[in-house]
């Protein structure tokens, strides 16, 4: 049979019943899964109706603002299919004069107008009855514990002196006492007369030389002399290298390159300036673009900048300078400020950068 793609048809006969698609089946053995229409997208089943007429789908039936007519009566309880394959649907037993949904795994049966009373209104309050009796009186409960002692009282007036006692006996000699302090020491006395002059002592061995005196101060310069006339321009000089040495790193030290990004970007290598002066822009890190030895400088300009890694080649170890712990997650330049990167390794696996700035966190 050739495939269907598209067709067309006239109908122009009003005494003529049409129809466009028409296939008579004489099934005389099939096996269960045999259907009348199978359409698939992708080898997917989407629309089938079996050989009994079934119709099954497995998108949605959307009629929009038109009607859905439909039977859905089943003999008995015991015909409805299982409720935890149809949560949600709907369906009349005859048998029952019901209505029941499939909720939870269980058909639930919705009550008939008639089965659910109204509240009717409410009466009027009747009399207040006889006061009860009187209940036997409860045992006595356990004893609680003892509350706090109360503040002491005023001390009392002092009583009256009593007699005088009679004069104990003697008692015996207490122990000697430490000794007394020194005291001051008496007037010095007069000075006795002069003793004879005795013999000139020899004369002792020459002291040795003393260190050489301070420096005096440095008298004043003297006066500027004229400004001699400028000598020739000497010849240009060899480019000096665009890298050096730090620490074992090659560290770019050429102007560096200044770019105004207005939309998300990688940073890009060698000396970079990035002036951002557009709110809400990401800056990404990238150790396949970022080599080692790169300084990049970012300036805030206006707004708060984030620096962000990424998410497949992102630095393996970052630090923000004055910590010792790799840092985590996206690092912010606060708005005015200049944060410096500084590509320590590129090495894959084992990258490292460090960011510094007074205004990064």
């Amino acid at each position: 049979m050739a495939n269907i793609y598209d067709m067309t048809d006239t109908w122009d006969s009003g005494a003529t019943t049409y129809t466009s698609i028409k296939m008579d089946v004489t099934d005389t053995a099939s096996a269960a899964g045999s259907k009348l229409l199978d359409l698939q997208v992708g080898g997917t089943p989407k629309a089938t109706i079996d050989e009994d007429g079934k119709l099954t789908l497995t998108g949605d039936i959307d009629v929009g603002t038109n009607k859905l007519y439909f039977s859905n009566v089943f003999a008995t309880t015991s015909d409805l299919p299982t409720a935890a394959n149809y949560h949600g649907m709907f369906a009349h037993v005859d048998a029952e004069g019901a209505a029941y949904f499939a909720h939870d795994g269980n058909w639930e049966k919705l009550a008939l107008h008639g089965e659910v009373g109204v509240a009717g209104p409410t009466g009027p309050e009747g009399p207040t009855g006889p006061a009860g009796a009187e209940g036997p009186t409860g045992t006595t409960g356990p004893e609680g514990p003892t509350g706090p002692a109360g503040a002491e009282g005023p001390t009392g007036p002092a009583g009256a002196e009593g007699p005088t006692g009679p004069a104990g006996a003697t008692g015996t000699a207490g122990a000697t006492g430490p000794a007394g302090a020194e005291g001051p020491t008496g007037p010095a006395g007069a000075t006795g007369t002069a003793g004879a002059t005795g013999p000139a002592g020899a004369t002792g061995t020459a002291g040795a030389t003393g260190p050489a005196g301070a420096e005096g101060p440095t008298g004043p310069a003297g006066a500027e002399g004229p400004t001699g006339p400028a000598g020739a321009e000497g010849p240009t000089g060899p480019a000096g290298p665009a890298t050096t040495e730090i620490g074992g790193t090659q560290v770019d030290i050429r102007k560096a390159k200044i770019e105004v990004p207005t939309t998300d970007v990688d940073l890009g290598g060698d000396a970079r300036l990035y002036s951002v002066a557009t709110t809400g822009i990401t800056l990404t890190m990238d150790d396949t673009t970022l080599s080692e030895g790169d300084i990049v400088t970012i300036y805030a300009n206006g707004f708060d900048v984030t620096i962000e890694q990424d998410a497949t080649d992102g630095f393996d170890t970052v630090k923000i300078d004055g910590t010792t712990a790799a840092h985590i997650g996206n690092v912010t330049v606060a708005n005015g400020t200049v944060a410096t990167i500084s590509v320590i390794s590129d090495t894959a696996g084992s990258s490292f950068a460090v960011i510094t700035g007074q205004g990064v966190s």
